[in-house]
């Protein structure tokens, strides 16, 4: 889960996927509380990232070999307590809750096990003022739906179920109610769409049902027709981001219900001015 609501300093290119730890013979643990979930980075020499066995990661890291450059990759979610078996060393360990916490960072001289209470503090509520933090792009399972909010803040994150060739829902019961309440101000939404072909990405969120794309090609049909197929059932229209080439044709064709002008091109760390190019199609 990306959360595009400020820049900081590009970061070193030579970082590496995280490494997933127990704690075998030779290693030593370090255990990492946060009272309650939280996004955890682990940073060791070289720009090394280190995540525990079975960590809640985001398993697209892999399939994305030019942002591996990105601290993103290596990051984790915890749940409360998070503990990892290292060589002795130095390492940097930051724990994150969103943009309304601080957030912590420290350096640890790792010589014999360890216990780290890095519990990061509120120093704004938004929510309380009647202004919800969101993430409407969100690809991770509807099952890490509550850790994940939790860990990042989230008011309302939209869960992308459905894409041109997936679809979480087939042989599953379509929920009554597809929206997940983990509280009075925590919300995730699981049954949406993404279109994202040659021209653009087009985001279908609040769906009753399904919407069908796997026959699809890369160009044809052009993105309006499961948009006015989504519309037809109370869905909400939104461009993921204004750079795509067909998003000027779309705003014509079908009005959007919304635009993402902060969008996945934008993360803690930094910006990605990557486009799209049709001659590549």
């Amino acid at each position: 889960m990306r959360q595009g609501l400020a820049a900081l300093p590009a970061v070193a290119p030579s970082i590496l996927y995280g490494q997933r730890t127990g704690a075998p013979d030779g290693t030593l643990r370090l255990t990492i509380e946060t009272e309650g979930p939280a996004r955890i980075e682990v940073r060791g020499a070289g720009q090394q990232m280190f995540q525990p066995e079975n960590a809640l990661v985001d398993h697209t890291a892999k399939k994305i070999p030019d942002r591996k450059d990105d601290y993103y990759w290596g990051h984790f979610t915890s749940a409360g307590t998070a503990v990892l078996g290292l060589p002795a060393g130095q390492y940097t360990v930051i724990v994150e809750k969103g943009l309304e916490f601080e957030r912590l960072e420290t350096s640890v001289n790792l010589n014999a096990d360890r216990t780290l209470r890095l519990a990061p503090k509120r120093w704004a509520n938004m929510a309380a003022q009647g202004w919800w933090s969101g993430d409407l792009h969100v690809h991770r399972p509807p099952a890490d739906a509550k850790t994940l909010l939790a860990a990042e803040d989230l008011n309302l994150a939209v869960f992308f179920t459905i894409g041109n060739n997936r679809d979480y829902w087939r042989c599953k019961e379509i929920p009554a109610d597809p929206v997940k309440r983990l509280d009075s101000t925590h919300v995730a939404t699981l049954l949406n769409a993404e279109d994202e072909r040659g021209g653009g990405a087009w985001m279908m969120h609040n769906l009753r049902m399904p919407v069908d794309m796997s026959a699809a090609k890369r160009w044809y049909p052009q993105g309006r027709a499961f948009v006015n197929e989504a519309k037809a059932q109370g869905g909400w229209f939104e461009c993921e981001k204004p750079i795509w080439w067909e998003a000027p044709v779309m705003a014509v064709l079908e009005p959007m219900d919304s635009l993402g002008v902060l969008h996945n091109h934008y993360n803690q760390y930094g910006k990605r001015a990557r486009l799209p190019r049709p001659a590549q199609a």
